[in-house]
């Protein structure tokens, strides 16, 4: 697999997931932290562009962080929920992914089917409900 963005890993990622119906993810960032570095220890390759570092109580990722807040920038996701408990996912995250992402991540033969089974992981860690 050819480099690729931590953003795109991560739209790709996030978009998967709520194509699995879930409409929000915890915004805790030692859950997600924590999630992200399970599956990136499971799929190296598809997560070669991220580090995590040990920091207090549990390892976080700038890239991570990165990505999260460009999403959210971008209106892709969105955490303007009072106490930022959970990101909700915007029609744009899909339709990025559809004409932007999944082509770049397809060119860049990146595993999808490993990036699907990241989804469904992270889906049953960080599904707010």
């Amino acid at each position: 697999m050819n480099a690729v963005a931590p953003d795109d890993i991560v739209l790709g990622v996030l978009t998967l997931i709520s194509r699995k119906g879930t409409a929000k993810i915890t915004s805790d960032r030692r859950k997600l932290h924590s999630a992200f570095l399970v599956v990136s220890r499971k799929h190296p390759d598809l997560f070669r562009e991220f580090s995590f570092r040990a920091s207090g109580t549990f390892h976080e990722s700038d890239e991570l962080d990165q990505a999260l807040s460009n999403l959210d920038a971008a209106e892709m996701i969105k955490r303007y929920n009072g106490i930022a408990r959970y990101y909700s996912f915007t029609d744009d995250l899909e339709s990025e992914y559809v004409e932007y992402t999944r082509p770049l991540l397809e060119k860049a033969h990146c595993d999808l089917a490993a990036m699907k089974s990241v989804a469904e992981e992270l889906n049953a860690e960080l599904a707010y409900l």
